[in-house]
């Protein structure tokens, strides 16, 4: 299993927002059915969006180590997106 980490932002024209969420969600779902562990931040909506993908995808294939797969970092003092 490798640790993958995925950092990013939503910061696109408007219009290509649709896009980018969907290109967000196959590749966390394609992450974990590789085997794979996300590492992200907790601190913004594209962390928000890849974690809870990856963590939807690993629930509907029953996994059990789900809190192992999905992993989020965060800064002192900051609040977090998700709890993935």
């Amino acid at each position: 299993m490798l640790n993958l980490l995925v950092a990013g932002t939503f910061d696109v024209p408007e219009g290509d927002a649709a896009s980018l969420r969907e290109f967000v969600v196959r590749l966390a779902e394609e992450i974990v059915a590789q085997g794979h562990a996300l590492l992200n931040g907790c601190l913004n909506e594209f962390d928000r969006t890849l974690a809870e993908a990856a963590d939807a995808a690993l629930a509907a294939a029953g996994t059990r180590d789900r809190e192992r797969r999905v992993r989020g970092y965060l800064l002192a003092g900051h609040r977090p997106v998700h709890r993935c």
